[in-house]
């Protein structure tokens, strides 16, 4: 998808509130996020609509994923162009890959305290955790401790802004605290998923398909 088509999408997301597809969500690539930065930013980066420029950069970066790891080399190139902004750089490290499907949060999982990616989850997992299409979802731990009760997708304002979602938040779960649960946005591992309390939304644990 060229950038002009891209911009097409990234207006009908912005102004009619549609969804990116999955025929429009092909990840972003180094050349294409730094041609759409150049015309965002106009050559004048700092002037008074730098917020709504770097707000309309984050939106596309949301609305498509990147196909590419964020390193100090490229960062110095988007600085060149709109100058240093967390805004965008942090929604690039949020956003590796093609948007998820919500889909991809229901199922069976297998939780662990222990670093994503870790081939031991599957021997020393902590809990396991099921999300069910119906609007259910059951977390049962060890010494038959379960928690069950419903999910709903989380609001756009209790997500972090370089997040595109979606995200699963999990109605009184553990110690009847509300959990969000969230595709694992990066190049590897893969098939990922984090969980941990919404209030703060920091992620306490890791999980795989079973």
């Amino acid at each position: 998808m060229g950038t002009f088509c891209r911009l097409l999408a990234l207006a009908a997301i912005l102004f009619c509130g549609l969804a990116a597809t999955s025929s429009q969500a092909k990840p972003i690539t180094k050349e294409e996020l730094l041609e759409f930065v150049r015309i965002e930013m106009k050559g004048q980066p700092f002037d008074a609509a730098r917020d709504a420029k770097l707000h309309n950069i984050q939106e596309y970066i949301k609305a498509f994923g990147v196909d590419f790891v964020l390193t100090q080399n490229y960062e110095n190139e988007l600085g060149e162009i709109m100058g240093a902004s967390t805004v965008v750089t942090f929604a690039i490290k949020d956003n590796y890959g093609p948007p998820p499907s919500i889909n991809e949060l229901v199922g069976t999982f297998l939780l662990t305290t222990l670093n994503r990616g870790d081939p031991l989850i599957r021997d020393v997992y902590e809990s396991v955790l099921e999300i069910h299409p119906d609007g259910t979802y059951v977390w049962s731990l060890p010494k038959n401790v379960v928690f069950a009760g419903a999910w709903r997708k989380a609001l756009a304002k209790e997500m972090h802004p370089s997040e595109a979602g979606p995200t699963v938040v999990l109605v009184k779960a553990m110690d009847a605290v509300d959990h969000f649960v969230k595709v694992a946005r990066v190049a590897s591992p893969t098939g990922w998923i984090d969980v941990g309390m919404l209030d703060g939304y920091i992620t306490t644990r890791h999980g795989v398909r079973y």
